[in-house]
């Protein structure tokens, strides 16, 4: 059994950064279920933050055509809003999803709010 990872959940919902903790250690088939429940979806993305180094932020694929959304912004992802809720995770060499390099103060301070 792979040892748990943590990973910061962005709620744009709430409004709220949160360290979560992933019990599959980001391996195997629970990891995409476990995605899917953190995120409240069922198809997934990753983006990658410049500077950031190699973590990155899963997200609704889908998110953008849902009706009732919430969107949150990531400056050092600068090419667009993203909607719904976000999980930074961090990576390792292999590729696996890791604990986040970036602190979990470091990214609330480049999380901002799109209000619509």
């Amino acid at each position: 059994m792979a040892e748990p990872i943590k990973a910061y959940l962005i709620d744009p919902f709430a409004g709220t950064i949160t360290e979560v903790v992933r019990p599959s250690g980001g391996r195997g088939p629970e990891s995409l279920k476990e995605l899917y429940k953190l995120l409240d979806c069922d198809c997934i993305d990753a983006v990658r933050p410049e500077q950031s180094q190699d973590d990155a932020i899963y997200v609704d694929d889908l998110g953008l055509d849902r009706h009732e959304q919430a969107f949150f912004f990531c400056d050092l992802f600068p090419y667009q809003q993203l909607a719904g809720k976000g999980l930074w995770v961090g990576s390792t060499r292999s590729g696996n999803d890791a604990s986040p390099k970036m602190t979990l103060d470091h990214v609330r301070q480049h999380i901002f709010w799109v209000l619509m």
